[in-house]
């Protein structure tokens, strides 16, 4: 089961690739900022937005991301899933950052998805998935599963 916490920023899960985050993201080829062990980080070179994989860069398989924006401030941090090399350079295009088909794999499962404080459009899809909205007027939608 996957684990989504949202930040300050309203998402929106109806919108696969960027969750509603579509002005913290450019249209320029993300770079590789960094790498360790543990840890590679993207970012948008024309908003400096970062994406960081964390798992074993060895063998590119990751279980969590964090997505920020320039400030720090938090987007979506995503905890609990499997991520691959495929995966993970599907994400990278000559035209930006495109999530799509990374947010739609991680989705199949059951997934806890959690709200920030703005109003936020949470969306479950396949799975037995609960949403929780916290602060803001937030929409909840569920889907096939058992959602909660």
């Amino acid at each position: 089961m996957s684990l989504i916490q949202f930040g300050n920023v309203p998402a929106n899960m109806l919108d696969l690739e960027r969750f509603g985050f579509g002005t913290w993201f450019s249209n320029q080829e993300p770079d590789v900022l960094g790498m360790t062990a543990t840890s590679v980080t993207a970012y948008d070179p024309g908003t400096l937005t970062t994406f960081t994989a964390y798992g074993n860069t060895l063998t590119y398989e990751f279980d969590r991301f964090v997505i920020e924006t320039n400030q720090r401030a938090l987007l979506i941090d995503w905890s609990g899933v499997f991520i691959n090399q495929a995966m993970v350079l599907s994400v990278i295009t000559n035209r930006g950052a495109n999530f799509a088909e990374l947010f739609t794999a991680l989705l199949r499962n059951d997934d806890t998805v959690n709200g920030g404080t703005g109003g936020d459009t949470l969306a479950a899809r396949e799975g037995n998935d609960t949403l929780r909205g916290h602060g803001g007027n937030d929409h909840l939608i569920g889907a096939s599963g058992l959602d909660a």
